[in-house]
Order: structure tokens, then sequence, then C-alpha cells
């Protein structure tokens, strides 16, 4: 259930705050059976929602929104409970139902729209245009990159947890599909990474010899420009959907907004903007955006002193079963506000990485 409870408010015209359902059912279904993990983890938690809720009360701010005063650093403690709590059963649920929604991202693709859902802001037909970027569709999500950010997601628990039957099979091509299809540029290199890692690892647990490894990274160099040389075209092509046309990595506005976030950080370094969730005034092009950056936005919000207990809170709890899909999050974070919303799809998976033995759910 805790799988199911954890995709439905990704879909698009569901409230966020549809969230807590996981805080009833786990009182209802588990009461004092309730997972709070171990007492390190536990207390570096409550530290950090205490010194949130602290740095709310001393640093008041004026709103027109009555929602922009809740205390959102709370809500960490729901991804928290629901990452302790996640079961086996929930990822498979989990990734069943993002691999249906890569087929409606498939279906959306063949039917030439961004989304089946019309009433959308950014519902839009797709031009004639060779450029995936301008013709993503949104699957069951508000935007593609959402879509995209669930298809990562799903993929890494099909890694962590080990799964292999024939349905995983089938998910495993609708998730590539999907993955294609969605062209997030940070997915595909925060994906690059994971399995380039996976692959190395694989290879030192084989204990291969230096020489051949040496032969197997000489072999692959050797493919890798012969492909290049021999498919100049092939590569172009790729290069121009990564820029875009324009010869050159474009950062979509995130530059200025860095910028800014940046600039607002070194002016409240130790307190950010008091622990409030809402959006800094950072205009660009008339907009207001986050930080698009979940380390920006967490020194900006919260300040210095609790964004170095998130970071105690991560690291102390890596090792060898979870490393390879804490780092991908984290790379995946440098350029999207992925984790630290509080609670969150990408939240609550990630705690299940960093705070759940992966051998034992994998015996389950």
């Amino acid at each position: 259930m805790i799988g199911f409870l954890t995709f439905i408010p990704t879909v698009a015209y569901i409230p966020h705050m549809v969230y807590m359902l996981i805080v009833f059912y786990l009182i209802i279904k588990k009461g004092k059976n309730i997972k709070f993990g171990s007492k390190k983890n536990f207390f570096t938690l409550t530290l950090i929602i205490s010194l949130g809720l602290l740095n709310n009360f001393l640093h008041p701010q004026n709103f027109e929104v009555l929602k922009d005063y809740f205390p959102f650093i709370i809500l960490i403690l729901v991804s928290y409970l629901a990452a302790l709590n996640f079961t086996r059963n929930d990822a498979k649920v989990l990734i069943y139902l993002i691999s249906f929604e890569s087929l409606v991202v498939i279906a959306e693709s063949i039917m030439g729209v961004s989304t089946f859902f019309t009433s959308l802001d950014n519902y839009t037909v797709f031009a004639d245009n060779s450029l995936l970027y301008f013709n993503r569709p949104f699957g069951l999500s508000t935007n593609s990159s959402s879509a995209a950010l669930k298809i990562m997601v799903a993929i890494l628990l099909i890694y962590f947890f080990n799964f292999k039957d024939k349905i995983i099979d089938i998910c495993k091509v609708l998730l590539f599909i999907g993955f294609v299809l969605t062209f997030n540029r940070t997915v595909i290199v925060a994906l690059i990474f994971f399995y380039g890692l996976y692959f190395f690892s694989g290879i030192i647990k084989l204990k291969i010899s230096k020489i051949k490894l040496g032969f197997i990274v000489f072999g692959f160099s050797i493919l890798f420009l012969g492909l290049m040389f021999y498919s100049d075209e092939i590569f172009t092509k790729i290069i121009n959907q990564f820029t875009r046309n324009s010869g050159k990595i474009e950062l979509t506005g995130r530059g200025a907004i860095w910028k800014q976030y940046i600039n607002f950080i070194e002016q409240n370094f130790f307190f950010g903007n008091g622990s409030f969730k809402y959006l800094l005034d950072n205009y660009v092009k008339g907009k207001i955006y986050h930080a698009h950056n979940s380390y920006l936005q967490v020194m900006a919000t919260h300040g210095f002193i609790i964004f170095c207990l998130y970071m105690w809170l991560i690291f102390s709890n890596l090792n060898k079963n979870n490393y390879l899909y804490i780092f991908t999050i984290m790379l995946f974070s440098f350029s999207q506000y992925g984790i630290f919303w509080g609670v969150s799809l990408l939240d609550i998976v990630f705690f299940v990485f960093l705070f759940r033995n992966r051998e034992k759910l994998n015996l389950h």
C-alpha cells in the first residue's frame, strides 16, 4: 500500500498533501509496530526538525497565502517513516505503476500530444520537430521532467531489490522507451553515471586483474572511437539532441537562478529564509523559480547548520550496498530540485536506499 500511496500524489490534479495518507495507513495497519529505525538516525532527524521549527519561530515572514506558513520541515518525518516501513512488495507495486505511466508516455507520443490531460496549462500538440526536447510527453504527470524522474526511480528500484522475472523484463522495456521519449538530460546523465559505477563495481567484485581490466577499457575505447569515426552523422544527431541544435550545452536559465540563490545564501548564510517553504524572490524572465538544485535550495531555506545535519544524516549511512543509488540521486539533485522537499516520491525512495538493509529486503 505504501508503494501505491507514494505514487498517487505524483499524478496530475492529485494534491501533494495526499502523502499524509501514508501516516494514517501506518497508524491503522501497524500501530505500535511502526518502524522508527536506529536511535542515531531518529535523533538526527528530530534535531533537524526541531531546529527548523525554531528557525521558523525566530525568523517570521509575511505571506499572502496561508499555506506558506506551514512548517513543511515536519514532513521529512513522513518520508522517513514511509521508507522504514517500505517493503519489497511496495517497490514492485511502484515499479508497475511507473511502468504503466511509461505506457501512457508511449501512447501520448504516438498521438502527438504532450498529455492526455488537455486541461493542463502546458498541454500542447507536438509540432513537426526532430528534437525530442520539444516533443516530450508528460505521462500521468504535470510535466515531462516529473515523468522522467519517476522512470529513473523505477529503474533504480529494480536494481536495488534485484527483481528478476518476466513481468519485470516487460517493465524494463517500457521504462527504457519512456526514458528515451521523456528525454530529460539530468536523468540521462544520472543514469549514465549509475550504469558506469554499476559496471565497474561488478568488475571489481569479479576480481579481474589490472591487466585484464586494462584490455577491457582499451577494447571499449577502440570500439567507441571506431563508432565515432564511422558514424559521425549518428553522433552529430545525438549531440544536436542534447544541445537543441545550438552546438553547446544550455542550462535553460539555471545559471541566472543559481547566481541569485548564491547571492541570497551569502546574505543569509546561517538561517536561510527561516525554514519556510516558499520560492524566494528570484525573478527570471518574469517568473519565480525554485533553485533547480537541492543543495542551494536547502541552504537558502534552512541555512548552513541544518544543511550540515542533512549531510551528516546521509554520509553516516552510506555503505557498500547503497552508495550507487545514493550518489546517483545526489548527482541528479545538482541540477534539479530532487531531494529535500520534505515529503515526495524521490525523498521516500532516497530514504529507502539510505536507511533500509538491502540484503534483508531482498530476502522477502
